[in-house]
C-alpha cells in the first residue's frame, strides 16, 4: 500500500495535504490509498483551474462538484465529501476562503425508505423462527434465530413483547 510521501503534490494545497492526512490519522481513521488519490486529485484539480492560494471559492466547489458524464451518483457524492471534509480542516484552522458545500444542491439522494415492522410482524417473525427451530432442530436454524434476536435484543426462547433496538446508521 502506497503511503502519503508516495504522493506528488503540486498544487494550492501541497504543503497542507500532508498534515491533513497526520490529522486524520492522528484522529484515529484510516486514510486509505484511495482516498490520498482523491486528495491528489483535487489538488491537481485546482492547480489546472489557475488556483495559487489555499482557497475553495463557490465556483470551484462546484466546478469539482459538478455530476460528470457517466458517473454514478454515489461517486459525485464522495467527491463532494472529500472537498467538504477537507474544507472544514481548512476552516478549523484558519482558512477563510472556504467553501464547503453546504447546502449546495443536487448533492447524493437516496430513494431507500426504511420498512418499520409493526410489532406484530416482529412477534409474528419470532413465531415463525420459533416453530422452524422446533420442527428442524439444527445448527443453521437456531444460529440464524440467535443472529436474530441479537440485533433485536430479545432473547432467543423468551418472550417476544420486548422493545426492539433501534440501530441508526
Amino acid at each position: 500500500m502506497r503511503d502519503i510521501n508516495d504522493f506528488r503534490f503540486d498544487g494550492p494545497f501541497a504543503g497542507i495535504i500532508p498534515s491533513y492526512v497526520q490529522y486524520k490519522r492522528s484522529c484515529g481513521y484510516k486514510v486509505a490509498e484511495a482516498e490520498l488519490y482523491r486528495l491528489r486529485e483535487i489538488d491537481r484539480f485546482f492547480r489546472d483551474a489557475g488556483v495559487s492560494q489555499p482557497a475553495i471559492t463557490r465556483d470551484m466547489y462546484e466546478k469539482w462538484a459538478g455530476v460528470r458524464n457517466n458517473e454514478r451518483p454515489v461517486n459525485t457524492s464522495r467527491r463532494r465529501t472529500a472537498l467538504s471534509m477537507f474544507g472544514k480542516y481548512l476552516l478549523s484552522n484558519g482558512y477563510t476562503d472556504v467553501y464547503i458545500g453546504d447546502g449546495c444542491p443536487g448533492s447524493f439522494e437516496s430513494d431507500y425508505v426504511p420498512y418499520v415492522f409493526s410489532k406484530e410482524e416482529i412477534s409474528q417473525m419470532f413465531s415463525v423462527m420459533d416453530e422452524k427451530c422446533v420442527r428442524e432442530p439444527g445448527y443453521a436454524n437456531d444460529a440464524f434465530r440467535t443472529m436474530v434476536s441479537t440485533a433485536w435484543a430479545v432473547k432467543p426462547k423468551g418472550s417476544h413483547t420486548a422493545t426492539p433496538t433501534v440501530f441508526a446508521p
